[in-house]
């Protein structure tokens, strides 16, 4: 068998000596003109523009962000696979791959078979894109784009052609020479290293294919595939594998978004709810589909069954905010201890590693009133701590907190878990620390809390706070005068003063008096040679002498070092 004749008669117009690549030309500036027209005519952007013209084009669901992918495909409209391959999504990107393709067309097609041409074309049409839709649903790698258009695929499966049948045609040998081998290496090379999604967005894997296609098509031709009943087999095996992987593109059913597509597309709830499931398996790592699933299964009254579904959801993605909102949802269906009790052992199953304290999937109210019920006071006061920890403007149920957590206060007979629940509240709550210990702790402990930790100002005022509660105990009264005397410094002894006259207001010098602020006030008076004021109340029962004159009341100075400059004062009455 003879090869055919090179067609370069000079004057034969040159759509007649390459007619095939005329064509295709032609189609590729005829869709780029209606995608164009309808940019401009009906005010589209470029990816809905080509979308319109048929091109396949990555969409995006309007209710889930995370529900993405090639929808139309998913529709079963397969001519969309070729007519991607002719649509381009710039002028820039049309000129350069028509130009290719018009250099190797010219080369390639007067030189070959015109059947074995057109094959080649067909099939590269139909067979390039397939890879990547196969792939990019799966993989999100730098050589898998998602919107990706043009011939490109198509001169590189001319230009691997080229290749393969260089040993067989030396007009091909001359015209494919090592340059121009070099420049198409070369444009290869630029798009698998400067590829950018947004800036550059190359479809390498088409080139890569294209070549791998064009030089195996080659090689046949070159290698003598000229027996009829050969050609028959490649022929068939060529649709077959296309078919395949056409129907596996157009039903990805390995695909956890091509599940959740066909459930938001099913109205029957039972395929719905298997579709759900599909996505969970298949896709895990989005949210969504956990969290359909978890409420269908709420809402058909399996509420454990929910709560195993969301755990699971909430391991793979932490920082889905509706699952909180629907794990709290859920946990509110557990009415009694038990269930509680159950939910708790599924939580520390699938999240070993989750600090209760500082989880969110619980209510941190209802998790301390669960931990009360179930006499767990240590557990339901760092729950509380953990709620309010959270808490980023003022938390709701105070009362509830309050409530919970003084029960569970007194609750706490050792005191190292009383002295844990405070160390916490100091690194746990630091700004509000004192805030909700007032609220959340008595007096008394806060006291004793205190004045061992050191903190004196803080025991101070919690004394005070208490003394105007119960004005008549000796024992508040004694601390105080205990805590006065251990204050370091005349700052702290302000504040202290302070706090009194804030606590008391008109009866802060009685007060004064009586916690012994006011005797020292009166000494340091009478080292500096300043008058003395005392209100009346402070005379005892007989206030006045016989002539209206206030009865002196004896001030004496503590004794001092006889060397001391105050010992001058030792002694002396008012």
């Amino acid at each position: 068998m003879t090869h055919p004749q090179p067609r370069t008669d000079s004057h034969t117009p040159g759509w007649r000596v390459c007619p095939l690549t005329t064509l295709v030309i032609g189609i590729v500036v005829i869709a780029h003109a209606v995608v164009l027209t309808l940019r401009t005519g009906q005010n589209l952007s470029m990816p809905d523009a080509l979308q319109s013209s048929g091109a396949v084009v990555w969409q995006s669901d309007s209710t889930y962000a995370e529900l993405q992918g090639p929808f139309d495909l998913w529709q079963g409209e397969w001519w969309r696979v070729p007519l991607t391959t002719l649509h381009h999504a710039s002028v820039w990107q049309l000129v350069v791959n028509v130009l290719a393709f018009i250099y190797l067309g010219r080369l390639i097609e007067p030189k070959v078979d015109r059947k074995t041409y057109a094959f080649l074309i067909v099939l590269a049409l139909f067979a390039l894109p397939l890879p990547r839709l196969l792939l990019q649903s799966t993989w999100e790698t730098w050589l898998l784009k998602r919107n990706t258009f043009g011939l490109s695929g198509v001169v590189f499966a001319l230009f691997g052609f080229a290749i393969a049948m260089r040993s067989q045609r030396s007009e091909l040998a001359r015209s494919i020479s090592p340059q121009v081998i070099m420049v198409f290496l070369v444009a290869l090379s630029a798009g698998l290293v400067f590829v950018s999604p947004k800036r550059w967005p190359v479809d390498n894997l088409s080139h890569i294919c294209g070549i791998l296609l064009g030089w195996s098509v080659g090689f046949g031709v070159a290698t003598g595939l000229r027996n009829r009943f050969r050609q028959i087999v490649v022929l068939g095996l060529s649709g077959v594998t296309i078919y395949a992987a056409t129907a596996a593109v157009l039903h990805p059913v390995w695909n956890g978004r091509y599940q959740w597509w066909l459930a938001e597309n099913n109205s029957d709830p039972s395929t719905r709810l298997e579709h759900i499931e599909l996505a969970t398996k298949r896709a895990p790592q989005f949210a969504w589909p956990w969290y359909l699933l978890a409420e269908q299964k709420l809402d058909d009254g399996q509420p454990m069954e929910a709560w195993q579904t969301i755990l699971e959801g909430y391991r793979h993605n932490k920082n889905f905010a509706k699952t909180t909102e629907l794990s709290h949802r859920i946990w509110n269906q557990f009415q009694t201890s038990s269930d509680r009790e159950s939910a708790l052992q599924e939580l520390r199953k699938q999240l070993p590693t989750l600090d209760l304290t500082r989880q969110a999937l619980i209510p941190g109210v209802s998790l301390a009133e669960h931990y009360a019920a179930t006499e767990q006071p240590l557990q339901a006061w760092h729950s509380l701590l953990g709620h309010l920890e959270q808490s980023t403007a003022k938390p709701e149920k105070t009362d509830t907190i309050e409530r919970l957590a003084r029960n569970a206060w007194s609750q706490l007979k050792d005191p190292t878990h009383r002295q844990a629940v405070l160390h916490s509240m100091a690194l746990r709550m630091r700004k509000q620390r004192r805030e909700w210990q007032k609220k959340l702790i008595p007096n008394r402990d806060l006291i004793t809390y205190y004045r061992e930790a050191g903190e004196l100002l803080w025991a101070w005022e919690c004394i005070i706070d208490e003394l105007r509660r119960t004005p008549e105990s000796q024992e508040l009264l004694s601390a105080a005068q205990d805590v006065w005397s251990e204050l370091p410094t005349d700052t702290r002894r302000h504040r202290a003063r302070r706090i009194v006259e804030k606590t008391f207001g008109r009866d802060a010098s009685l007060w004064k008096w009586r916690l012994g602020i006011l005797k020292e006030e009166a000494l340091h008076s009478m080292r500096l040679n300043q008058p003395i004021v005392l209100p009346l109340e402070f005379l005892g029962e007989n206030r006045l002498q016989q002539d209206g004159t206030p009865r002196p009341q004896e001030l004496s100075a503590p004794a001092i070092d006889a060397d001391s400059p105050e010992s001058a004062i030792a002694g002396q009455t008012i």
